[in-house]
């Protein structure tokens, strides 16, 4: 609704008023000059935007029309609850109560994830909820790798290599931002959320691995993180749970993987190399490139960086371990 400044009486607002000017004595905003119907016809989104008393919405440029509802508490969900902008840090959203109310001084008062964990101004306690990441855009190709000459990739088809374009990956900005949110806004049972809320929330962590199995969740509160299974999990977290140990046991695989604490991996069998008729340098470099198993004849490669078997005065022998065989 509008003041048409004639009459003095409200009035729907049928066209684009391309300027007005406050009229205190009429008690509101008046228009002092009805413009022509503004002309959203375009189907560019950019052009659209541009266009007075145009705005973008469904993938259409329609006329801009008076918003009902712009309250906090009038929003019925978390999308439309984080992007109304209600002129400081917008709404904030509770996942415990499901409701969208006005910010806290904690989402005024701090804009990054350092500050809001200080609260130095002490309007906490304060919680962070992170933001949605944006992914990331890569251009170029894989596996592509620098030569003097320049980059270059070996062709699956002929086996030559030939020129490509360096694999390079840039991250998106972020679909919302993160916001410092009053301590009791985070989600109490991390279980029911999805793969994309998760990792929004400091107290609850996503383990990817946990997909696969039936009687395990992906998400869990963190401080169920003793549930987690060592085995398959990355990295990250494996290193952030106290059971697990993430670590290189040659016997068990090359690389390095995630293992419980108590874990113990299969004890090499290096006198089994003694028995197979080689002696002096091919012995020797035998035993410092290949080690054997227990009841297995297939041979394995050592690593260099830890070695399990080493020729010593004409044997092969067992290399000394900072953790026990099994067995």
């Amino acid at each position: 609704m509008v003041m048409d400044w004639e009459t003095g009486e409200e009035r729907a607002q049928r066209t684009y008023c391309d300027s007005y000017e406050a009229i205190p004595e009429m008690g509101g905003i008046a228009c002092d000059m009805w413009g022509e119907t503004p002309d959203c016809s375009v189907n560019n989104r950019s052009q659209c935007t541009e266009s007075a008393g145009c705005e973008w919405r469904n993938k259409q440029c329609v006329e801009t029309q008076e918003q009902e509802g712009t309250a906090c508490a009038d929003q019925p969900n978390e999308r439309m609850c984080s992007r109304l902008d209600n002129g400081t840090r917008g709404c904030v959203w509770s996942s415990a109560t499901e409701s969208c109310s006005d910010p806290h001084p904690c989402t005024i008062e701090y804009g990054t994830d350092r500050l809001c964990s200080r609260d130095r101004s002490g309007v906490g306690p304060c919680i962070w909820k992170n933001p949605v990441a944006g992914g990331k855009t890569c251009t170029g190709t894989k596996k592509c790798e620098e030569t003097p000459e320049g980059w270059f990739v070996r062709d699956r088809e002929t086996d030559e290599m030939v020129p490509c374009e360096e694999y390079v990956c840039v991250k998106n900005p972020a679909r919302a931002p993160g916001q410092c949110l009053p301590q009791g806004s985070e989600p109490t049972d991390c279980e029911a959320l999805s793969k994309r809320e998760c990792p929004l929330w400091n107290n609850c962590a996503y383990y990817k691995h946990h997909e696969d199995i039936d009687d395990l969740p992906a998400c869990m509160n963190v401080a169920d993180s003793h549930r987690m299974v060592c085995e398959d999990a990355d990295k990250n977290s494996c290193r952030d749970v106290d059971h697990c140990t993430y670590a290189l046991y040659p016997t068990a695989n090359k690389k390095e993987k995630c293992y419980a604490d108590d874990y113990q991996p299969p004890r090499p069998d290096c006198n089994f190399t003694n028995t197979l008729g080689l002696s002096g340098k091919s012995m020797q470099k035998y035993c410092t490139k290949f080690f054997f198993l227990p009841g297995d004849s297939r041979r394995y490669k050592q690593t260099k960086k830890q070695p399990v078997c080493a020729y010593a005065d004409g044997m092969c022998v067992d290399v000394a371990q900072p953790y026990e065989y099994a067995g």
